[in-house]
Parts: structure tokens; sequence; C-alpha cells
């Protein structure tokens, strides 16, 4: 059995709230960029826009719909321009939908080698890039009030149980269930498969290093084709923050993820 090591670095940790926040996590020669925004940093003019999406903007008849649109491309084409495209104008790049409504971008009208994730909730945008094809994902989440029948429908026995025997002193029940839909929904998004997958299918297999307010440790598991994922969470002002990488078909146990820098 083959030993996976996650070397993950934090370059930039800025409080949620920070309306700018961006970050780095590097493993094992993957490197994952973040950044964080708020409506309000969204410019009012067009002109960072690319044309064809302008004209998808013009389509879209609902103000919350524009207006949470607008805050993902943002934050997204933001980190674009940070991470790979610094000398060129923001407006030459587009993120089109792909085959499975994932973020795809595209510079010039060619496609652009990387993967990204975008997520928003109630103003606020979060937005992961790697250079990698490894699949990647990210989810925002409001910690809201989580009523039995959806923690039945939703969480597996285990992930119940382990709420009850191990994080109940470091989470209320409200943030650790939403923090594990947060990581579900990450999940999906890597496989690029949306909510095809039974939330059941994917599984908390821990929590590690948890200090409030901020970034730690999180494994999960695709129990549809065994297929791990490790990464970071966070819970802070009201808000659950997941960022998950795929790290292969391991067993959980031979995986360590170790905190560097």
């Amino acid at each position: 059995m083959v030993t996976q090591r996650l070397n993950f670095r934090h370059r930039w940790m800025l409080p949620c709230c920070n309306h700018s926040a961006a970050w780095q996590v590097n493993n094992e020669g993957m490197t994952i960029f973040g950044a964080i925004q708020h409506q309000e940093d969204v410019p009012i003019h067009q002109e960072w826009l690319h044309p064809v999406e302008i004209k998808y903007l013009n389509g879209l008849k609902f103000e919350k719909r524009r207006k949470d649109w607008l805050l993902g491309r943002w934050t997204s084409k933001k980190l674009l321009q940070q991470v790979i495209f610094q000398d060129f104008p923001i407006n030459e790049t587009e993120i089109r939908k792909g085959p499975n409504r994932e973020p795809m971008v595209f510079f010039r009208a060619e496609p652009v080698s990387c993967r990204l994730s975008i997520s928003h909730s109630h103003s606020l945008s979060f937005c992961v890039l790697s250079r990698e094809e490894r699949s990647l994902g990210c989810d925002l989440e409001k910690v809201e009030i989580r009523s039995e029948g959806f923690i039945r429908d939703y969480f597996t026995n285990k992930e119940r149980s382990l709420f009850d025997e191990n994080y109940r002193v470091s989470f209320d029940r409200d943030s650790y269930f939403t923090l594990l839909w947060s990581a579900k929904e990450s999940v999906m998004k890597a496989c690029l498969t949306g909510l095809s997958i039974p939330a059941k299918n994917i599984e908390l297999i821990e929590l590690k290093g948890f200090k409030a307010d901020n970034w730690s440790e999180i494994s999960m598991k695709n129990l549809t084709n065994n297929t791990h994922y490790r990464g970071s969470f966070k819970v802070a002002d009201g808000f659950a923050w997941v960022v998950l990488a795929e790290a292969g078909q391991d067993d959980p146990g031979r995986i360590s993820l170790e905190w560097v820098g």
C-alpha cells in the first residue's frame, strides 16, 4: 500500500470576514490558491467581464441571481489574474460552464489547464484554484438550524455518532452538520457530479486539530469509488468553509496531513 503524504502550507491566513482575503495551500507539488470577496467588492461597471460573459449576464432575469453570478465571477477572475494572468487585462479571461456545469477557464477563446471551484453564500464568495488536474472542490455555507429530518436523510450513522462521541465538545450541533454538508458539497464539486451522488455516499473520515476561527484539517471519503479527499475547513463568523482535493484510494490511516511554515 502506497503512503501518500500531503504537506499543506498557508501563506496568507486572513480572517474570513476580510473582503480581499487570499491564501495558498501547498501539498506535495500541488498548490491550491484561494480568495474571498464580498458583494461590495464587485465593481459597478462591467469592463472586467469578457464580452461573452456580458451577454450571459444580460440574459439573467432575477437580481439575486445576477448579483450571485457577478460575485462568483469577480472572485474567480481576480484570483486567476493574481495567479496566472498577472500581465493581461482581466476581461480577456472567460469562465464557461463545462459539460457537468463545472467552471472552465478560457483565455482568448483557448482552454486553460487548471481546476477552479466557486461557492457563494449571503454576499460572500469563496474560490479556489489549482494548476493541476487533480479533483478539487470548495464550498461556503451559512451555519443554520438543521432539522432532525435533514440530518437523518443526508448523514450516515457514523457521522451522527462521531458528533455525539467525538466532536460535541468542539462544535454545536448546527455548526457540525453545516460543516459536514459543506464538505459533502465540496466532494460533489470535485467529482463533477453534483447531487447525483447520494449525500450518504460521501462520508466524514476525520476532523483534526480544530481550533475555533482557525483553518483545520478534514478528510472525507466517496464511498461510491473509494476515493479519499483531504483538505482544510474553518467555522467562523457564522459560516463553514471547506476546500478538499483528491488524495487517491489509499487507506486514510496511511495518509498524513502536515501543516508546515
